[in-house]
């Protein structure tokens, strides 16, 4: 038995040559639409890593700020913390002095609030 002759149409090892220049048109097309992709998506990258970049260094300004303020809260911290302790100390020198006072006002028999005066018609 004899074998059949593979017609051209059913033959795709063998293109005829109007099919072979759409097939390069097609691919070729193809290939620029991949480029075109890439290369958009390439810009918008670079755009969104700018983007980002720029953020980062908003956000460095920021941090640094924050740090520069944080230093400055905590001196004012410490010295009010001096203050107050400078204040406590002077609080009970003074209580301690009235204490005296009071001793020695009381050892001579001294009223250490005025007695008010009356008025006399």
């Amino acid at each position: 038995m004899a074998m059949p002759k593979p017609s051209p149409s059913n033959n795709m090892d063998s293109p005829t040559p109007s099919s072979t220049g759409a097939s390069w048109f097609s691919s070729l097309r193809q290939s620029c639409y991949w480029w075109l992709s890439a290369l958009s998506g390439t810009v918008e990258t670079e755009e969104e890593i700018k983007r980002l970049r720029i953020e980062r260094q908003q956000l460095k300004q920021e941090t640094e700020q924050l740090r520069q303020q944080k230093l400055q809260l905590r001196s004012e911290t410490d010295r009010l913390k001096n203050e107050t302790a400078q204040l406590k100390s002077e609080t009970e020198r003074l209580r301690q002095q009235n204490a005296k006072i009071d001793a020695i006002f009381s050892k001579y028999d001294i009223n250490s609030t005025p007695v008010p005066k009356t008025e006399q018609p």
